[in-house]
């Protein structure tokens, strides 16, 4: 059978159920479809055939190997003309995947490729901010790959006009407030509503969450949304524990010394 039979072939059997050639092998880590394929195509024709998507979710063979970790094969699909510009039905680039799997090893490879991997999708969020929801070691390794290899803008805000700081407290994913705080988040942004972070970690009665900002010297004076100063909002709610500690850093602060 010659190559481009054999190209022919993957693609008529993968579109017989309803899934591109290329996706399909992506999917399976076939490095040897897409050697194939650039020997059977070139130019136009050959990016065509790797960049059709498939209709369920708008993966391309691209974004199918992101979403399989597969470095090799998505290098390969790069280098014979895979577009990480395509969006999925959601308006997401191959790299908010990547950011939101974690990965860092796939992160720097588009990155050394020329990929603007700081680049605002169609729904507000930027790859940093999408990674910065994650909870793993990997979100972290590409957060601080972001920030301190690719210039993101730790306090860049999201199409809801939150920090990825903020968004962190929201959702109580202390273990990346840290980070982005160690990595210069300001630690007293606020909503739209004029809530600090710290007013929003003592409404959620959140202890390690109050602690962190206030070791990141996070304003304990500044007053909520509502006028309330965060002492007198701590009484107000559950936690004898967070009032303790906010009622110490406001004592601290009115004297002058340090939180």
């Amino acid at each position: 059978m010659t190559t481009i039979s054999l190209v022919m072939v993957f693609a008529s059997s993968a579109l017989a159920q309803g899934v591109p050639g290329p996706v399909a092998a992506a999917m399976r880590g076939d490095l040897s479809w897409f050697d194939d394929a650039a020997l059977a195509y070139e130019g136009d024709e050959l990016r065509a055939l790797v960049n059709r998507q498939e209709s369920d979710h708008g993966y391309t063979a691209l974004a199918a190997a992101a979403t399989s970790g597969n470095a090799t094969v998505v290098d390969k699909i790069l280098s014979i003309g895979g577009d990480p510009e395509i969006e999925d039905h959601d308006g997401h680039t191959v790299v908010n995947i990547v950011a939101a799997l974690g990965n860092v090893e796939l992160m720097r490879l588009f990155h050394e490729r020329g990929v603007n991997v700081l680049k605002l999708s169609r729904d507000g969020f930027t790859p940093l901010q999408r990674a910065a929801w994650g909870k793993t070691a990997g979100h972290v390794d590409v957060v601080k790959y972001l920030v301190g290899e690719c210039g993101a803008n730790v306090d860049e805000l999201d199409a809801m006009g939150f920090t990825a700081a903020y968004r962190a407290v929201e959702h109580r994913n202390d273990f990346m407030l840290r980070v982005l705080l160690e990595l210069g988040a300001n630690p007293n942004s606020e909503n739209k509503r004029g809530d600090s972070m710290l007013a929003t970690a003592v409404r959620k009665q959140k202890i390690e969450t109050v602690e962190t900002l206030l070791a990141f010297q996070a304003d304990v004076m500044k007053k909520d949304s509502k006028g309330r100063n965060l002492r007198k909002l701590a009484k107000q709610l559950r936690s004898k524990r967070v009032l303790e500690i906010i009622s110490q850093a406001y004592a601290n602060a009115e004297r002058g010394g340090e939180l």
